[in-house]
């Protein structure tokens, strides 16, 4: 077994903000070999319906990720527990006919290799320290990124003004089995960083400012980081749930 190249320090938090009722979910954590997974899920729709979405999608993946010891193929491993993700949901719409939906962007780190999976519109950005600059890994799977994929004439954007930014890829009770995603690819290095959130957090903060906010509170226990990112976004009046996860990578002394 390699040995750990990192001191991997996260921290995750999740608000509903001016929302009835909290839809989005998280969570991050290792399994026995030090592997470590961290994900977020937005439901999308009416709330009660994709707060069941978001909480199933997490617990699957959670739970399928804890009782094994070491994933050796990652992609492998997460089309297949997403596969089991569909068949819960849609057994939950076969029962109550409701379609429930919901996004999910997912992070799987192995030794310095950094696994990023896709669905929707919640995000994964990468600070990479060596050129101290924020990447945006992820592409929003909305009209308005499709139009512009499939070069579109203007005319599609001007009859799709109102609807430009809804989505066109989630996971969902009653798709097709066969759900698209995106992967991405990567190493870590000493002291970058990787932010996950959904859109009711990352709307409402400046990103470049994130590891600006964090040094600045190295004084506070890491576990603060996602909180207080996620208040800021509340300060900055954010209109939805607001959940983030913040993982940091430090060399060991």
């Amino acid at each position: 077994m390699k040995k750990e190249k990192f001191k991997l320090i996260s921290s995750f938090y999740s608000e509903k903000g001016v929302r009835k009722t909290n839809a989005d979910a998280i969570w991050c954590g290792f399994n026995d070999s030090k592997q470590f997974l961290a994900l977020v899920c937005d439901g999308v729709g009416m709330e009660a319906n994709s707060a069941i979405a978001s909480k199933t999608t997490i617990e699957i993946f959670k739970s399928h990720f804890l009782k094994r010891y070491h994933v050796y193929f990652p992609e492998k491993w997460f089309k297949h527990v997403l596969h089991l993700v569909y068949k819960k949901l849609h057994q939950e719409w076969k029962i109550n006919k409701n379609s429930i939906k919901t996004t999910l962007t997912l992070c799987f780190i192995s030794y310095d290799i950094c696994y990023i999976f896709n669905i929707g519109d919640s995000r994964a950005y990468h600070y990479v320290n060596e050129f101290h600059q924020w990447n945006l890994i992820t592409t929003d799977h909305n009209l308005f990124n499709f139009l512009k994929q499939t070069h579109a004439p203007l005319k599609s954007y001007i009859s799709n003004k109102d609807s430009l930014y809804s989505l066109v890829r989630y996971i969902s009770s009653n798709s097709n089995k066969n759900i698209n995603y995106d992967k991405f690819t990567f190493k870590i290095k000493d002291n970058d960083l990787i932010f996950l959130a959904t859109d009711g957090l990352y709307n409402f903060i400046n990103i470049d400012d994130i590891n600006e906010i964090i040094s600045m509170n190295r004084h506070l226990p890491s576990e603060n980081n996602a909180h207080i990112l996620v208040n800021k976004s509340l300060a900055n009046n954010s209109t939805d749930n607001s959940s983030g996860i913040v993982i940091e990578f430090l060399k060991f002394r």
